[in-house]
């Protein structure tokens, strides 16, 4: 069976008491003492008993951990020198375990922090002492140029564990200009090789996404944290692609787009959001589809690099903003001339 959170704590108890040589032939009562008061709950000895068993026989954990029981002193013992953290990768876990690296290792470089590009190469030297293998190395992914204010990942990234709020200097672009802000930082998100930190912004006195690109001198503060309803977030998320929401409302619209011939097996084959389905399909080849979504500048832009393929008919204030975008995008004078 599959090892959960739970049953994992207590094999790791359990291995250290079996591994503990100040107690010496540890009983069930030993076991069950040790593991309450370790886990800060009630054990039954049955479930003690499941876990030994697993620990023994489970393949899909793959201990095989050699655990007797005496009959004479009524104990546990390990009858070989054993411990559950020195149990090897067998071969499909290593393969497996390769590709996974493989992954992280296509996102270091650029990409990450020097912490996170030093964590995969401790990864990736770990495994190469239990398989000599170049097996490694398949996967490319998109390489961007290292962005501003990625050095201060691991500082933000801290504040949001430790729930700190942090005091930024942030640049405008727009406005060109300088200022200071006291943010509760509650995310960091991605977009696109870019990165994102979502944080209730004191001076806005609202939630905000604000671009690392253009954050400076953060630092942490002691001070009481502003905390956002994660549950809430999370699924606001989900509903949205990219970063910048038109609106600070969170509320999703119905959006209705016309796919030409060339581009509908694409978009059926890859959707824009899960929310994606197909309205209606004509005899020419042309699709209706709809997606429920936060309206953001991600999801404008996406439309406005494929107007040569698709066509958006709903809501129209959506509509609108694409046609503002186009017609600002362009010397009307030239046209009419």
């Amino acid at each position: 069976m599959p090892l959960n959170k739970d049953a994992s704590a207590r094999y790791k108890i359990i291995d250290s008491i079996l591994n503990n040589r100040r107690i010496k032939h540890p009983t069930m009562f030993d076991l069950q003492r040790i593991l309450q008061e370790q886990i800060g709950k009630e054990i039954s000895t049955s479930t003690i008993q499941k876990d030994i068993k697993a620990m023994k026989e489970d393949a899909g954990i793959g201990f095989y951990a050699p655990i007797k029981y005496s009959r004479a002193t009524q104990s546990y013992y390990y009858s070989a020198t054993f411990t559950i953290n020195n149990v090897p990768l067998n071969q499909e876990e290593k393969e497996a375990l390769l590709s996974a690296i493989d992954l992280l290792h296509s996102y270091s470089g650029l990409r990450m922090t020097q912490e996170y590009n030093n964590a995969t190469v401790k990864i990736l030297n770990t495994l190469n002492e239990q398989i000599s293998s170049d097996n490694y190395g398949y996967i490319i992914t998109e390489q961007t140029p290292p962005q501003n204010g990625i050095e201060y990942f691991d500082l933000i990234h801290n504040a949001i564990k430790e729930r700190n709020p942090i005091s930024i200097v942030h640049y405008n672009y727009q406005k060109r200009k300088f200022s200071s802000l006291v943010l509760h930082p509650a995310y960091l998100k991605e977009f696109q090789g870019f990165w994102y930190v979502i944080a209730y912004s004191e001076q806005h006195e609202e939630v905000r996404t604000f671009g690392l690109d253009r954050i400076y001198a953060p630092y942490q503060l002691k001070r009481k944290y502003i905390p956002l309803d994660r549950s809430k977030w999370n699924q606001y998320f989900k509903n949205m692609i990219g970063v910048l929401p038109i609106k600070e409302d969170m509320k999703t619209v119905k959006i209705q787009f016309s796919v030409f011939p060339q581009y509908s097996d694409y978009i059926l084959s890859h959707p824009i959001h899960h929310s994606q389905k197909v309205l209606k399909k004509e005899d020419d080849g042309y699709i209706l589809c709809q997606v429920e979504l936060i309206p953001t500048l991600e999801l404008v832009n996406y439309f406005l690099s494929r107007l040569s393929l698709m066509k958006v008919i709903k809501p129209e204030p959506f509509v609108q903003l694409i046609a503002d975008r186009i017609y600002k995008s362009i010397d009307v004078r030239k046209i009419k001339k």
